[in-house]
């Protein structure tokens, strides 16, 4: 561990800290603070191949959900650069390599990813990940790209394809924006034909014959509550099943 510093009467100025440690990886930074009142004035950060396993343990699992924070893992390496200069709003770049999150009570998981966040000093970002999968209990996911545009109220996910047995689940785009009740959002997507005996059977369900299939025309996210407008089609032996005007109620 290094740690360096020039103290004067109203300020703080930490020429150069650095945090070696197994496990963790490498975090150098230097930092000029205004102690009366107390103010961060320059901020400059480097972490170089981080190991999520720790890091997401020790500090994004209390984040994300702190009255859970166990049952999450994390894989992988992520190294970042964040700075804030005076009058300035931050600079964040993080890099993903190979990373991955999985919340063992849920049985899901999505990763491994490797690419890049980036978010800039005028308030947006992007995102850009090549997912190698995602699973929820026996369904499995196949690879997919994932990118978006971020601001400070709005994420614009670009459209995706994600593999699923010999079928796909498709969103063509999401809109997600915060508004005075929350985070709510729009989508459109579809449920290409996927053989009903494999997703049953995979899903612990009693198994069924058929295939199922859907397209929506449009789906509202809002708090508490994701509605659907159009139908999803189940073949179904012989015959067909069809649901229309699907709502999940918190």
């Amino acid at each position: 561990m290094l740690f360096r510093s020039v103290w004067t009467k109203d300020r703080l100025h930490i020429v150069e800290a650095e945090l070696d440690g197994d496990g963790i990886g490498r975090i150098h930074g230097a930092a000029e603070l205004q102690l009366q009142p107390l103010a961060v004035e320059r901020l400059a950060v480097r972490g170089t191949d981080l190991e999520l396993a720790t890091l997401g343990q020790r500090v994004l699992a209390p984040l994300l959900l702190p009255a859970s924070a166990d049952a999450l893992l994390f894989r992988g390496r992520a190294s970042l650069d964040l700075e804030l200069a005076p009058g300035g709003s931050p600079t964040v770049a993080v890099w993903l390599d190979e990373a991955g999150i999985e919340h063992q009570l849920l049985d899901m998981g999505i990763g491994p990813a490797t690419g890049s966040l980036a978010w800039s000093g005028d308030g947006t970002g992007t995102l850009a990940l090549a997912v190698g999968g995602a699973h929820w209990r026996g369904l499995q996911f196949g690879d997919f790209p994932l990118r978006a545009a971020l601001a400070a109220d709005r994420v614009t996910l670009s459209s995706l394809s994600a593999p699923l047995f010999d079928g796909a689940v498709r969103l063509n785009g999401l809109d997600l924006w915060r508004g005075e009740a929350g985070w709510q959002g729009e989508t459109r997507g579809a449920i290409d034909p996927i053989a009903l005996p494999v997703l049953t059977a995979a899903a612990r369900m009693p198994v069924l014959g058929g295939t199922l299939s859907a397209r929506f025309p449009r789906v509202r996210v809002s708090p508490g509550e994701i509605a659907v407008d159009g139908a999803i089609d189940l073949q179904v032996f012989d015959g067909q099943v069809r649901i229309s005007g699907l709502r999940l109620i918190e």
